[in-house]
């Protein structure tokens, strides 16, 4: 019997409680547990054994049953205060749901305050903890200036009384993670904010030294996944002394100090037998020409590996380090750092002439310049390439690059704002001269184009209609497509007073242009801004025609799905199948441009 069907046989109002919203837990103090006649006082009960008894039409197993079942909060809750020994029964599935989350210091009491109700059992269910209380730097004593001290003398109400509200809150917090024995995963923003207040709790004698945040997550004995954002002397503790059970690392080392530059290394040596997944940001991974010693230590485990706003790196010692990762992400700064964006081309060429293989790297992410200086080579699955600006420099990096991994499946962002090599508009390229810059012969099957809307634009102006004859001609070098996306773009706010549009017509008209230009393309995918919805086709050829008809949300997402492809179309049109044909013998006129660049040597 399903669950659902036991609820007919309850005497409580539970269909319309399931649904209700509302607070979880302010209203979840003992004394919010609703009236029943054969309700019992609130005691945690652990027990889920087939024998327990329980008052009332259904037995205890069959509540857990029901419990087990929920996924929301709010649901969990609604079915809490409908009796006192559901109330307690309660307990475990709604702080064993996952991503427990708080960005208000109110709600986190609020939960302190639940949870402290029953402090033997309640922080044992926790498994999942998500914080991400906003909170200022507090500069160290040296930095202060004397006009930064005037402004925290003058500190509005209401930041006055957030910093009482967190201090309040901490020893309460600590109280709870010390007994959080099955905590698994901890997510925290603002961390380094968060530790110094611990650091002035502790300080003011509100928290025993024994409960500062640092000391009991460190010693949290079933925590596998750690994500820290924000970085100082008290994160640094934590990373330093957390007990080598951490499976995912994932830490955003930035610091407020403008000299301060983590080698993230350090932190990650004492996981090396767990470590699975790792993700940093704002950090650097030793020295650019650094080749490793044999004994330096090793993350063989690692499958996944996210390196965001990174220096230079050392191909040798990144192979080294991760030998067995499928799955890379590397992307850097946009503003260079001082000593870490020295000798690109040195870099590059070190890399390069190292030759690592790493053939478990199948799926490489990054930034177009760091990609360049990493210098990889050897055939890779699938690449995705970001902050691709169009102009001559980046147009013969993109070369470089993709001549170097080989890629069968291909991803490039180009021309976003505020990307890496922004310029001014006069001096870009056009789609067409860009991609001619791909080598040739690449067997590409799998092309996802994320295009801003001035690619698509008259160069040299933003205030022009939609080239749409560019994408066409743009898709020319690649001559074995199956599957196409095209993604297209703009500010959030336009820019030009009269939105540029396409018909239905013009869209299943430049469908039909490109599949008879493509002879081996099965699908395509077009999501932009000056279409109201997106829209998808499966090409069909007969021996005397190509016709394009359109599909429907189901039939994508069955071929993104079955292809692998890592995009998801956020909307798609829904249509009584279209069909439009072309006469193959337009299409036979379409060939490669002969004057196709290749080969081009990378220059400044």
């Amino acid at each position: 019997m399903h669950w659902y069907a036991l609820l007919a046989l309850s005497p409580f109002p539970l269909w319309a409680l399931l649904t209700a919203s509302g607070a979880v837990y302010e209203e979840l103090v003992p004394q919010a547990c609703h009236p029943a006649d054969h309700c019992q006082p609130h005691t945690d009960q652990g027990s889920r054994s087939a024998g327990s008894q329980w008052p009332g039409p259904l037995p205890l197993d069959a509540w857990n049953l029901v419990f087990d079942d929920l996924d929301e909060r709010r649901d969990v809750s609604s079915l809490m205060r409908t009796c006192g020994q559901l109330y307690t029964l309660g307990s475990r599935p709604l702080l064993g749901l996952r991503d427990l989350y708080f960005k208000d210091v109110s709600d986190l009491r609020s939960f302190c305050n639940f949870v402290l109700g029953d402090i033997t059992r309640r922080p044992g269910y926790l498994r999942d903890l998500i914080l991400t209380i906003a909170l200022p730097r507090i500069r160290d004593g040296d930095h202060e200036e004397e006009e930064e001290e005037e402004e925290e003398e003058e500190m509005h109400p209401d930041e006055v009384a957030q910093e009482e509200k967190i201090l309040q809150v901490i020893p309460s917090l600590a109280q709870i993670l010390a007994r959080a024995t099955g905590l698994q995963e901890l997510r925290i923003g603002y961390a380094e904010e968060l530790f110094q207040r611990a650091d002035i709790s502790v300080a003011s004698e509100a928290c025993p030294a024994q409960l500062h945040l640092v000391t009991v997550i460190a010693s949290l004995p079933s925590l596998t996944s750690i994500q820290l954002a924000s970085f100082g002397d008290q994160t640094a503790s934590l990373l330093e002394s957390i007990l080598p059970t951490i499976q995912i690392f994932d830490v955003n080392f930035y610091d407020a100090r403008p000299d301060a530059y983590a080698d993230c290394r350090q932190f990650l040596a004492p996981h090396g037998n767990t470590l699975t997944g790792v993700r940093v940001w704002n950090a650097h991974m030793g020295p650019p020409l650094f080749i490793p010693p044999p004994n330096d230590p090793q993350f063989s485990l690692v499958r996944q590996l996210t390196l965001r706003e990174v220096g230079w790196l050392s191909l040798p010692l990144l192979v080294h380090l991760f030998p067995n990762i499928s799955y890379l992400v590397y992307t850097t700064p946009e503003l260079a750092m001082h000593g870490l964006f020295d000798n690109a081309l040195e870099v590059r060429e070190a890399n390069r002439r190292a030759l690592s293989p790493w053939p478990t790297l199948q799926h490489l992410v990054g930034g177009l310049e760091g990609l360049f200086v990493l210098g990889l080579t050897g055939k890779r699955h699938r690449v995705e390439i970001l902050g691709i600006a169009p102009y001559q420099g980046h147009a013969r990096m993109l070369h470089a690059v993709l001549a170097d991994v080989l890629p069968t499946n291909l991803s490039l962002r180009v021309g976003y704002p505020g990307g890496p090599g922004r310029i001014h508009v006069d001096h870009r390229l056009d789609l067409v001269v860009l991609l001619r810059h791909v080598p040739y012969p690449l067997e590409i099957t799998h092309l996802e184009l994320h295009l801003h809307m001035h690619v698509l634009l008259a160069v040299g102006t933003y205030f022009d209609v939609l080239n749409m004859g560019l994408i066409k001609a743009a898709l020319l070098p690649f001559r074995h497509l199956r599957f196409c996306m095209l993604h297209v773009s703009r500010d959030q706010y336009p820019i030009i007073d009269r939105e540029p549009a396409v018909s239905v017509i013009q869209l299943n008209k430049l469908a039909l242009d490109i599949a008879a230009a493509q002879p081996e393309l099965e699908n395509l995918f077009i999501d932009a801004y000056f279409v109201t919805a997106a829209w998808a086709w499966a090409v069909v050829r007969t021996p005397t025609s190509t016709e394009v008809e359109v599909i429907n949300k189901k039939e994508i997402y069955g071929i993104l799905e079955r292809e692998k492809l890592y995009s998801q179309l956020p909307k798609v049109k829904y249509t009584h199948p279209v069909r439009v044909v072309a006469d193959l013998a337009g299409a036979n006129e379409m060939g490669v441009d002969d004057g196709v660049m290749r080969n081009l040597p990378f220059a400044d």
